[in-house]
């Protein structure tokens, strides 16, 4: 077997989008890998048995299919994929009766959520909506102007849309300056429930509204008061179920899943869990869905909610019954699991973990779990992974911190090796049991990885999370040199003198301000990263309320200007000394590419060894979802820059 290489990247196999067929045995899912020739990512749509053994039949050779939706009696899917006129296109497969796919319709803008009526008749998706004006002059009046991985919106909205299946008809079915953030039938498919965002300074509230098809008008349910990222109508029809967050504590409060009654009323049904139902374990392989939250899953014959829960570094499958109340773990285990859906007998889920690339498996109810696909098993068979090891230390001022640490490759006892700090973003974000190849490339390559969850991130409560919340850089800071020591003391390979320092978004932010205090690291590579919040306030998608929230914990630049100018590592450039290379993306509008500019020309204006990397056409994700070719460069790039401060190697 041989070390892992940049170039295994265009082998490294995703899943993702699973849909089990309400009426048999079978799950359609969509995987993928990246192809680096070709520059692109190769995504098509695929079928497995539940009932044993059988090997995945692969049902489209597009290369571009997401979003499966199967219909209510089983026998048909939609997808979405490019029509032949190069519009998006909505897509017909008749899986039970076989043949071609058709092609329902086509969007001159996005199309997602595709959502069939109980009855089979009709298709409700979400389609952005361009206002072209008279002129090629940009006329704006709201904010935020574009969106990362969008561009500019200030003058395009997402809309709900109707089709007809007999006649092939598409009706608009919302007007207005707002966006359609989600949708869903009722049971008897005369009403559609709305969740909509109006562009302002409060984009993290949402409103429910339910839209009757004979009136044609939708009627507010719950005004904006709620961050909403998922809801489903209860197997009763009378209450609504929202996956949200009371945004109390900011970006740091728990989603939990609340029961919305017609008349407004809000029940908190996991009152008491300290955990958030919301977000996941972090990889770098996942771009299907890349971004995405994971829908909960409703089984109505048990009443019962299905929620995929992260904490401590792993992440499971819990049931929720809506009669008790009761909480459950479903599925457990020390790994990440990523999109699931629950069948009648089962539960569907991709799986995965530090040393294990992902893959799709079935539990059924009082059988033991067992794989479904074994898309990656060549590059495992060929390929040694180090596998990480956990570990935990308490803090200074006594909480516990948790982390992970991926030995060399080649491990050789009594030798020294380089260690490389990663750091996540966020900052609620969690790493763990997700597979990183980033992590495994620099292992095979010499280098001991480790990492943790400080203040700031998800898995460990609200609390835990909101303590970062006007305090960037103070116990977030102390938490990652405290693991730094830990990892010194503990692990006798890693070499206190050689040590490396990177992390992007929240984690680049954290990668500054680190080489900005403290000249232990002998290297350092940010990316997508945060130099300076007075300019992120008015330059970025989500600038404006975010550094209020994150930063000014309620306070804006200009009623406390200094507090932003404490917080940015630009002001703390004189102190580098540590070698910094900066990556970041000119399409990159979570943090816009004047961050890296500023930090590079302030270095060059003081002399300090630094180089700026600029990839074109890519946005925040550059990592997960960037052209494979852009994510190779990255990698080597990145893996060269180590190579010259911690090893000495020159290329």
């Amino acid at each position: 077997m041989r070390r892992l290489t940049v170039e295994d990247l265009g082998r490294v196999w995703a899943l993702g989008e699973v849909e089990v067929c309400p009426r048999g045995d079978v799950t359609a899912f969509v995987a993928g890998h990246p192809d680096v020739d070709k520059d692109t990512y190769c995504k098509d749509l695929f079928l497995v048995n539940l009932k044993g053994a059988s090997n995945p039949h692969r049902l489209t050779f597009r290369g571009d299919v997401a979003q499966p939706s199967w219909s209510p009696d089983g026998g048909r899917l939609l997808f979405v994929s490019k029509a032949p006129n190069g519009e998006a296109g909505l897509w017909y497969l008749p899986v039970k009766a076989g043949g071609e796919a058709a092609l329902l319709t086509s969007f001159p803008g996005e199309i997602r959520s595709p959502k069939w009526s109980p009855d089979g008749k009709h298709i409700i998706f979400i389609g952005s909506v361009e206002e072209k004006g008279d002129t090629d002059v940009k006329v704006v009046r709201r904010i935020p102007l574009w969106f990362n991985g969008k561009g500019y919106i200030y003058n395009r909205y997402d809309h709900l849309f109707l089709l007809d299946l007999k006649s092939g008809q598409v009706r608009r079915l919302t007007e207005g300056p707002f966006d359609v953030a989600a949708a869903e039938w009722s049971h008897d498919g005369r009403r559609i429930v709305l969740v909509t965002t109006e562009r302002g300074l409060t984009p993290m509230f949402q409103e429910v509204s339910i839209l009757d098809l004979d009136r044609r008008k939708p009627t507010t349910i719950l005004p904006p008061q709620m961050n909403i990222s998922h809801l489903l109508w209860e197997p009763s029809g009378e209450s609504l179920l929202l996956l949200a967050s009371t945004w109390e504590k900011g970006r740091a409060s728990n989603f939990h899943l609340w029961r919305l009654s017609r008349d407004g009323e809000l029940t908190d049904l996991l009152e008491g869990f300290d955990l958030s139902v919301e977000g996941r374990v972090r990889d770098d392989v996942s771009f299907i869905g890349a971004g995405t939250s994971i829908p909960p899953r409703l089984r109505a014959e048990e009443n019962a909610v299905y929620l995929q829960v992260p904490h401590h570094g792993h992440s499971s499958i819990y049931r929720v019954s809506l009669d008790s109340g009761r909480l459950e773990e479903a599925v457990a285990g020390d790994r990440a699991i990523g999109p699931f859906d629950v069948g009648t007998k089962g539960i569907v889920f991709v799986s995965m973990d530090g040393a294990s690339l992902p893959e799709l498996w079935y539990r059924e109810e009082g059988e033991a779990e067992r794989p479904l696909t074994n898309f990656n098993q060549d590059l495992i068979r060929e390929v040694r992974f180090s596998r990480p090891g956990k570990f935990s230390f308490e803090a200074s001022d006594g909480v516990t911190i948790e982390g992970w640490i991926i030995p060399p490759l080649e491990l050789e006892e009594g030798k020294k090796y380089p260690g490389i700090l990663e750091i996540h973003g966020g900052p609620k974000g969690m790493y763990g049991q997700g597979f990183m190849f980033e992590f495994q490339l620099l292992a095979a390559q010499g280098f001991c990885v480790f990492y943790v969850n400080p203040r700031g991130s998800n898995g460990y409560g609200e609390e835990f999370a909101n303590a970062v919340r006007g305090h960037y850089g103070e116990r977030d800071y102390q938490d990652l040199m405290e693991a730094v020591d830990y990892v010194c003391q503990h692990y006798p390979f890693v070499d206190p003198d050689r040590l490396g320092v990177t992390g992007i978004s929240y984690g680049g932010f954290m990668t500054n301000w680190i080489v900005g205090h403290t000249d232990r690291f002998k290297a350092a590579v940010t990316e997508q990263s945060i130099s300076n919040w007075h300019s992120k306030f008015g330059t970025t998608d989500i600038g404006f309320w975010f550094n209020r929230d994150q930063i000014g914990a309620g306070q804006d630049i200009f009623s406390a200007p200094e507090l932003y100018l404490e917080k940015s590592p630009l002001t703390y450039a004189p102190r580098i000394r540590t070698p910094l290379l900066i990556i970041h993306s000119d399409a990159d509008y979570r943090c816009w590419l004047d961050q890296a500019v500023q930090l590079f020309t302030a270095l060059k204006y003081l002399n300090r060894e630094t180089e700026l990397l600029i990839f074109p056409g890519e946005h925040h994700s550059l990592s997960i979802v960037g052209k494979p070719r852009h994510r190779v460069e990255r990698l080597k790039r990145k893996l060269a820059w180590f190579r010259r401060y911690l090893q000495g190697e020159e290329g």
